[in-house]
């Protein structure tokens, strides 16, 4: 695995702990080791360093506090592609929801009608659990063994997503987004944080099956860097239904501390595809300084279920001191302009 560029690691403005607040830091850096090693072991490999997640100060530090102690039911209900699609038709009317044609538990059920057409067939529980139905085109004996292994799988666990653990699994067909009869690519994902985004992913697929990929500040100008995957990134012009999708992100982001909200973008509507709450499995980044510094930044975790709800016993009394230990490097960030180094 090759080490990442430096670039993206910013660290949060500078925290002075006391004494005995550095030795309950160790501590908790020492408790989330021995409980979460295979987690730690796997973050080190992907990001190349060693994380001190008891005060998270980088962008995927925060990301791995947030699968130890973050229990936000919203990420569960948002998580579930199912809940999600009415979660944005009741809250964001102005995004277009692919229409639901059948949801169950058993791939013997999905009527034949839906997979006479177009379709696509998914399990609400994790990514990747899909199949394309184009023109009937359809193997239903495969497509039955294939989504009853969905539903027999537990996502999240190799990377603990925990969210994903409580969702009840189930099956979905929906509408197929197609644009020139084909299906609509590509898929912009906008990174945000404190109702901001930052920066857009946007992945696109050919029709020989390669992949691109591509990355945009939050005024559509590309930036041609490194991404996550190790590849360098397309310069992707700007599309003309930029200022929509933008405003539609930002809307539905405005309720979370941080949230990737994935848009289509076909004939200039803009169509809601899901929300991710650990980007890439929480190793999400690009080689950006300026916008890694700035999503992270904008990243509160004060916001967070953990912090902005009453916890009991040890959680509670950690959940205090982070707290105080946050608001200590807003004032010393507010004193400096945020340009202080840091010594944590």
């Amino acid at each position: 695995m090759k080490k990442p560029l430096a670039s993206y690691m910013d660290r949060s403005p500078e925290v002075r702990l006391s004494l005995g607040d550095r030795l309950l830091r160790v501590l908790v850096d020492a408790a989330i080791y021995v409980a979460n090693p295979r987690l730690v072991l796997i973050f080190h490999k992907r990001l190349g360093y060693w994380p001190r997640p008891a005060l998270p100060q980088r962008c995927n530090e925060k990301y791995m506090w947030r699968k130890i102690f973050e229990r936000d039911p919203r990420h569960v209900e948002l998580a579930d592609k199912l809940a999600a699609k009415a979660y944005v038709q009741r809250h964001c009317p102005q995004v277009r929801v692919p229409a639901l044609y059948w949801a169950g538990d058993d791939p013997d059920e999905i009527p034949n009608a839906v997979l006479a057409g177009d379709c696509v067939v998914k399990a609400n529980h994790g990514s990747g659990m899909n199949q394309i139905v184009q023109r009937g085109d359809v193997d239903r004996e495969a497509l039955r063994k294939k989504a009853r292994g969905w539903l027999r799988t537990t996502f999240g666990n190799k990377h603990d997503e925990r969210h994903y653990r409580r969702i009840k699994p189930r099956l979905f067909a929906e509408q197929l987004l197609l644009e020139g009869g084909v299906p609509a690519k590509p898929t912009y994902r906008f990174h945000t944080s404190g109702g901001t985004c930052h920066y857009v992913y946007v992945r696109l697929e050919d029709e020989d099956g390669t992949t691109r990929e591509a990355a945009l500040d939050r005024d559509g100008n590309p930036r041609v860097v490194l991404i996550d995957s190790w590849e360098m990134g397309i310069a992707l012009e700007r599309p003309a239904g930029w200022d929509d999708m933008l405003a539609i992100a930002e809307k539905m982001a405005a309720a979370f501390d941080l949230v990737r909200i994935d848009l289509h973008l076909v004939d200039g509507e803009v169509w809601f595809s899901e929300y991710t709450f650990t980007a890439g499995a929480g190793y999400a980044w690009i080689d950006d300084p300026e916008l890694m510094r700035a999503l992270n930044r904008a990243w509160d975790i004060r916001r967070s279920w953990f912090l902005s709800t009453p916890q009991k016993g040890l959680a509670g009394f950690y959940a205090r001191r982070l707290r105080a230990w946050l608001e200590t490097a807003e004032a010393v960030a507010d004193n400096a302009g945020s340009r202080l180094p840091v010594r944590v």
